[in-house]
Formats: structure tokens, sequence, C-alpha cells
């Protein structure tokens, strides 16, 4: 049987000016996708005249979206990000790249490079049933790599990397 389980998941953060130590996502919520990412159209198509399809390659940011609990340490984290790069009258934003890392649970590792948060909310919103709403907040990358750690080959491909 498949474990679809999605327990254990780990996200690190890394804003090469905001956040240069980086700092862990844990306090996900119960009423959210704690992480999404959405789907990448690598290839895009127009129609000829002649009826046929004309497929070229496109350039597309990968996006991820992560949410977290309203008011939590990693909350302020996200917010802290985001507002250094909204740009103010008075001072310019800062140029911020950022690397996400998702551990799964069963060894696989995804790693999202040469990015930057792109939105999210800036304050607390309150649900009708009293509780802080979730908050999510969107990334766009540029790059990504993937590591499946789940079979012996997969560990000795990833290690042949480092030497």
């Amino acid at each position: 049987m498949i474990n679809a389980s999605a327990s254990g998941l780990s996200i690190f953060v890394v804003a090469l000016t905001s956040f240069p130590g980086g700092f862990s996502v844990t306090s996900f919520p119960d009423d959210a996708d704690p992480i999404n990412i959405d789907d990448l159209e690598a290839v895009k198509w127009e129609p000829l005249a002649t009826g046929d399809g004309y497929f070229y390659v496109s350039s597309e940011l990968i996006r991820v979206s992560v949410s977290v609990i309203g008011g939590t340490q990693d909350d302020t984290n996200l917010q802290m990000m985001l507002q250094a790069r909204k740009s103010m009258n008075a001072v310019l934003p800062l140029p911020d790249i950022t690397a996400l890392t998702i551990n799964y649970p069963d060894g696989a590792v995804a790693v999202y490079s040469d990015g930057s948060i792109i939105s999210g909310p800036l304050g607390r919103s309150a649900q009708m049933s009293g509780r802080y709403r979730s908050n999510t907040y969107h990334f766009g990358f540029n790059q990504v790599k993937l590591i499946n750690l789940t079979s012996p080959l997969a560990i000795l491909q990833t290690a042949s990397q480092f030497f």
C-alpha cells in the first residue's frame, strides 16, 4: 500500500537579504493546504491558419504557495519577508533572492531557488468562528531541483553530486 501521508513535511526558507540564516516553517494550518505547487505550463501552442498547432517553449515562473497559522512566528517571518520586498515612499525595496526547500516524509526533497516572495497578507485576519485565518504566501522561482531519496540508487546518485 502506498503511504500518501504528508505528516512530517518540513519547509526551510532562506532569503539573501532579509533572512540569510533562513528559518523553518512548521506551523501548518488545518483549514488550508500547507503547501501548493501550481501546474507549470512548459510548452504553449497557437493554432496556425492550416489548423495545425504550433508549439513553442515558454518561460514561466514556478509558483509555490505556503500556508501558515495566522499570528505565529512563521507568519511574522513571512510578513517581514514580504514587507522587505514592498516599496515605500522613502525606501527602495531590498533585492532579496529566495530559496525554499521542502523535505517530504518519504525522503524526497524539492529545492526551489532563484526566486522571491510575490504576495501575501500584511496583517492578521479573523474568521467568523473566532479563529485567526490561515495566511497564504505566494512565491515565484526560476529553478527547481527534485531529489528522490527513497531508493538506494537515488541516494548514490545524489551523493555523487557532492564528491
